[in-house]
C-alpha cells in the first residue's frame, strides 16, 4: 500500500507553521470540549503539534486525533484552511457534531480514518445549525483517496456509491449499514482495490445474499474479507488471481470448493460454512499456502 511519500510528509526540524495552519489548529483545539493539544501561543513549529506533520512550507499534510474521545463541534471553516491535507485520521474520535462537507475542499486528501466515530448528524429538519450530511456526494469528491477505513463509522445517511473513488486501494467498511441486502454494484468499478474488509456488514447479517459477483472482477485484490455475514449460494468458480488472504467464514455458503483456487494464496479460511464434497486436489498445489 502507497501512501504520501515521507518528504511530502515530513517537515524540517524546527520548520514553523504557515500562519493560516496555526490559526486552524489553535481554531480546532478551541472548539472540542477536551483540548487535544491546550498549547500557549509561543507553540508555533510544526513539531509542537502532537499528530501534526508539515511540508516545508509549513502547511500541514497529516493529521492525527486518534483515540481522542472528543465532544463538541467540528468547525468546517478551520479544516477548510488545511487544503494540504494528505492524510486525516479521526478514528475514535467519539460525540463529536457537525458536517464532513469540508472533506470536499481537501482535493489532496489521500488517507482517510473515521473507524469507530461515533460523530453525530442531525436528522434533516432538525433545529440546529449543523447541515445533515450526504454521505455520497461528500466521498464522491475525494478523488485522490487511496485509503479509506470506515469500520463502525456511524453516520446517519448510509454509504452506497463510491464509485467516483477509482484510486482507492484500502477500503474497509466493516460493520457499516448500506441500504440494500446486496452488494452495491461499484464495488466492481474499483479496480485500483487490493484490500477489501467487509466483515460483517449488519445489511447482510439481516438478510442473507449470495457471494457478490462484482468482487470477481477486481484483478489486484490482494485481501479479502467477507467473514461473518449470511452470505448463501456457491462459492464462485474463479476468484481474483492476485488474492493472497480469503477469508469467507461464518457464511452460509453450499456447494463444493472450486478447484481453481488462486495460486498466490497463503491464507485460507471457509470454516463454519455449510460446503460440501471433498477437498479438491488443487489445494495440495498451493505452495504459498501457510494457513488453512
Amino acid at each position: 500500500m502507497r501512501h504520501a511519500s515521507a518528504a511530502a510528509l515530513a517537515a524540517p526540524v524546527g520548520i514553523k507553521l504557515a500562519p493560516s495552519q496555526l490559526g486552524a489548529l489553535r481554531t480546532l483545539d478551541e472548539a472540542w470540549e477536551r483540548r487535544v493539544w491546550d498549547l500557549g501561543e509561543r507553540a508555533v513549529l510544526c513539531s509542537d503539534w502532537m499528530g501534526v506533520m508539515c511540508g516545508p512550507h509549513g502547511m500541514v499534510t497529516k493529521l492525527n486525533i486518534e483515540g481522542y474521545v472528543l465532544a463538541g463541534s467540528i468547525p468546517t471553516d478551520a479544516f477548510r484552511n488545511l487544503t494540504s491535507l494528505l492524510e486525516l485520521d479521526m478514528t475514535w474520535s467519539s460525540s463529536l457534531q457537525g458536517s464532513l462537507d469540508f472533506l470536499g475542499v481537501l482535493p489532496s486528501l489521500q488517507k482517510l480514518g473515521l473507524s469507530n466515530s461515533d460523530i453525530f448528524f442531525p436528522e434533516p429538519g432538525a433545529a440546529t445549525n449543523v447541515t445533515p450530511m450526504n454521505l455520497p456526494s461528500t466521498f464522491s469528491r475525494l478523488t485522490a483517496l487511496s485509503y479509506l477505513s470506515l469500520e463502525y463509522f456511524n453516520p446517519v445517511g448510509p454509504v452506497d456509491d463510491l464509485s467516483t473513488l477509482s484510486r482507492l486501494q484500502h477500503l474497509s467498511l466493516e460493520g457499516l449499514n448500506l441500504t440494500t441486502g446486496e452488494l452495491p454494484s461499484f464495488f466492481s468499478t474499483l479496480t485500483a482495490l487490493t484490500y477489501l474488509d467487509l466483515s460483517p456488514l449488519p445489511t447482510f447479517k439481516r438478510s442473507p445474499s449470495p457471494f457478490p459477483s462484482g468482487i470477481t472482477a477486481l484483478s489486484r485484490l490482494e485481501k479479502l474479507d467477507l467473514s461473518h455475514n449470511q452470505l448463501t449460494g456457491t462459492m464462485p468458480a474463479v476468484l481474483p488471481s492476485s488474492v493472497v488472504t480469503l477469508d469467507l467464514s461464518h457464511n452460509r455458503l453450499t456447494g463444493p470448493v472450486p478447484a481453481a483456487l488462486p495460486s498466490s494464496l497463503d491464507t485460507l479460511d471457509l470454516s463454519h460454512n455449510k460446503l460440501s464434497g471433498s477437498i479438491p486436489v488443487s489445494i495440495s498445489r498451493l505452495r504459498s499456502l501457510s494457513e488453512l
